[in-house]
């Protein structure tokens, strides 16, 4: 799977906006996994297909004897839960690169998403370069108390 981050407008400071690409050699596939838009958004088909054909051209270059002969894939825009507002794109991507199985994938709830900043955010406070600044790593722990409990398990893997 890859991450996708496309710019939407022309210009540097315009928005973005992340999306995946999964190279399913199982079902001889690429699904284009997009919180936002769906298969029949040109500039989406568009950005997609140029970096499938960049995929398909490297894998031709580094894998051409291989028995997986990608450039035949077809190429599927999947139905994924939808995002609600315009910020949560790139943890929709975090959360495919977990649950995604090739056909699908679990319900996807705004709180989801809301749960899985904190876990991220969580994990983060708790590497090695955060956890250098001390007093910011107390200040978050105070106010996550409650999320440990409940992400116990998830936390720890």
């Amino acid at each position: 799977m890859v991450p996708i981050n496309q710019k939407l407008t022309e210009g540097n400071d315009g928005p973005k906006h992340w999306y995946a690409i999964s190279v399913n050699t199982k079902c001889k596939r690429f699904e284009v996994l997009d919180s936002l838009r769906g298969g029949g958004d040109e500039g989406l088909h568009a950005h997609a297909s140029l970096l499938i054909n960049h995929i398909k051209g490297s894998w031709n270059h580094h894998y051409g004897e291989s028995k997986i002969k990608i450039s035949e894939f077809e190429t599927i825009y999947p139905d994924v839960p939808r995002q609600t507002n315009g910020d949560d794109c790139g943890f929709h991507v975090l959360v495919y690169f977990v649950r995604w199985l090739g056909r699908g994938m679990s319900a996807l709830y705004a709180d989801d998403i809301i749960d899985a900043r904190k876990v991220w955010a969580y994990k983060l406070i708790n590497s090695t370069p955060f956890n250098k600044n001390t007093d910011a790593k107390t200040s978050i722990e105070d106010n996550i108390k409650v999320m440990q409990a409940k992400y116990r398990g998830f936390l720890e893997s």
